[in-house]
């Protein structure tokens, strides 16, 4: 029935009238089942007995039906779509007109502030002009005081060079005089000594005779001037605060010899950068060789810049810059105040670091106790990490964990060092230094997905 509802040119089988097992039976039955058209005889045999059979009307009045539900469905969804289209339409004209209001009150923003602008540039350009003008006056009038006070310095120098140059050739007058009058007195003492005992003349004849020996008498004599681009000084690597230093100045003539007895020809100044506080160093104390010793005691943390001076010359390296920090091999009272938490009877102290385990595991750097806390998810006491010997935790700082591995920054040996989450000791790494495989008070530590550790190295930049 379904085909005959087709057009004729896409039928798939020639409409005929009658059956083609019974060809005297009209098709005029039609099977639900099988969906062909059959004769009463055919309805009533096995194949179509047990199955619905209606007539060839009533199955187009059914499929006419269904038609009809569907195109009234195809209405509503071309009527869900045509409602779609007018609304996209509105929104898309409400959009546009709300572009058209945007840029007209942007362009009014950008006219406004282009006035502003322009208004606030010429009354600066004005105060500019006038401060200009004001300060060119008042540079001109400094300018003379200037000139004015070079020109006295000029005459002020030229006196003074005179006067200076005078008052050497005195001195050196004087210092030659005093020099052949020791050589004379020294002659004729060398020549009393030599008539009396002619073994010791002979004795200090060798001595003289080696030149280094000669070159140290002279030096003592002062006859050899010193040279400040010769000279050192050496400074502890490690300066602590409100702890006394020892600066150690050793001293060389031109001819690169130690020389004695110099102590005013030094001249020491420690400077803070933090409050530019500013000392003279004294006393200088000899401690025999060419080497002198003086001693200073830094207030607070930070930097000092020590400028030594020799003959009022800077040495090499002068002046140098510092650091100065706190003693992290010891505890001080201010240290014991940092105790901020308490956990089933055991204090903390200061904690510097944490970080959480493969397993939930929460590791603490205790700085003021000098070790690791490791507790559980529940923060229940599993171990405590110290070390032993040379493995033992002097100032831990930072903390960084990869599987079971804890590595620890201690600043006070200035290593880094690895433990198992045991509590076991791995490893260790480091040294105080600036060369390759040393820190300077390491701190933060991280490992990259790599595994790689990096280390933050507070005073090696």
């Amino acid at each position: 029935c379904a085909d005959l509802l087709k057009p004729p040119s896409t039928r798939t089988t020639p409409l005929s009238e009658y059956c083609s097992d019974h060809p005297t039976m009209k098709l005029d039955l039609f099977c639900k089942e099988c969906g062909v058209e059959v004769c009463r005889e055919c309805a009533s045999t096995r194949r179509h007995k047990r199955h619905e059979i209606i007539s060839c009307h009533e199955s187009i009045n059914e499929e006419t039906r269904k038609l009809g539900e569907v195109a009234d469905s195809v209405a509503e969804l071309l009527e869900e779509m045509r409602r779609a289209v007018s609304g996209v339409k509105e929104m898309k004209q409400r959009v546009r007109n709300r572009k058209d209001d945007d840029i007209t009150a942007t362009r009014e923003i950008f006219a406004a502030l282009r006035k502003a602008i322009d208004e606030r540039e010429e009354e600066t350009i004005s105060d500019i002009k006038e401060g200009a003008d004001k300060s060119d006056k008042a540079l001109e009038l400094q300018l003379e005081r200037l000139l004015l006070l070079w020109s006295q310095l000029k005459s002020c120098l030229q006196l003074l060079k005179k006067t200076s140059k005078e008052k050497m050739r005195a001195e050196e007058l004087t210092k030659r005089r005093m020099i052949l009058e020791q050589r004379r007195d020294h002659l004729r003492l060398m020549r009393r000594r030599s008539r009396l005992d002619p073994v010791r003349n002979e004795q200090r004849k060798v001595k003289f005779e080696d030149v280094e020996s000669l070159c140290q008498a002279i030096s003592k004599l002062g006859l050899i001037p010193l040279d400040p681009s010769k000279c050192e000084v050496i400074i502890p690597p490690a300066v602590i605060v409100k702890k006394e230093t020892t600066l150690m100045i050793v001293l060389r003539n031109k001819n690169n010899n130690l020389v004695t007895g110099s102590n005013k020809a030094i001249d020491v100044h420690v400077e803070s950068v933090q409050d530019g506080e500013s000392m003279r160093m004294t006393p200088i104390k000899e401690v025999g060789g060419g080497r002198y010793e003086i001693f200073f005691t830094p207030s607070s943390c930070g930097y000092y810049m020590i400028s030594v001076l020799v003959d009022g010359v800077h040495i090499p390296g002068s002046p140098y810059k510092t650091p100065v920090d706190r003693d992290y091999n010891k505890m001080t009272e201010q240290d014991c105040d940092h105790v901020m938490t308490h956990y089933g009877g055991n204090k903390f102290g200061h904690l510097t670091d944490v970080a959480i385990g493969p397993n939930g595991e929460v590791v603490i750097v205790d700085y003021d106790n000098r070790c690791v806390v490791v507790l559980d998810d529940k923060l229940n006491l599993l171990k405590v990490i110290r070390g032993s010997g040379d493995n033992r935790l002097v100032s831990p700082d930072g903390l960084a964990i990869t599987g079971n591995i804890i590595a620890v920054s201690d600043c006070g040996s200035h290593q880094v060092k690895k433990y198992s989450l045991n509590g076991n000791f791995t490893s260790q790494i480091g040294g105080h230094g600036n060369k390759n495989g040393e820190f300077n008070f390491p701190r933060g530590l991280v490992f990259n997905n790599n595994q790689l550790l990096y280390v933050v190295d507070a005073w090696n930049y």
